[in-house]
């Protein structure tokens, strides 16, 4: 193999900086192909399955879908701007969107915790 094959792209790397950008201990909803990136907080799940309750919503702006054939991510942008969430993180196609009612990171949100 060349040295290309290890080589980090722009997008993927535009998906780490996304999930640098994400406090641990947070909840999380995640385009499916970023989630992997995202598997050390607290509860990550595809967009709109926390019914406005996710502290960040990481997007790719380029698919089609946000993953299980949900809905394309600008639909879910635009929700989200809706409900108050706000753009916190820009790179490339990548967002990653802050909720109005994000007051620092929490274990609440955990599986095993109370939820909110």
């Amino acid at each position: 193999l060349a040295g290309d094959a290890w080589r980090t792209t722009p997008r993927l790397a535009s998906q780490e900086a996304a999930a640098a950008a994400v406090p641990r201990n947070v909840c999380v909803e995640a385009d499916d192909r970023i989630v992997t990136h995202l598997t050390a907080r607290d509860y990550v799940s595809l967009p709109g399955v926390q019914n406005g309750a996710a502290d960040f919503i990481v997007l790719d702006l380029s698919e089609d879908n946000v993953g299980n054939f949900g809905p394309k991510p600008a639909v879910i942008e635009q929700l989200a701007r809706d409900a108050g969430y706000r753009t916190v993180f820009r790179q490339g196609t990548m967002r990653v969107l802050r909720a109005p009612h994000y007051v620092g990171p929490s274990p609440q949100c955990g599986p095993l915790g109370h939820g909110r």
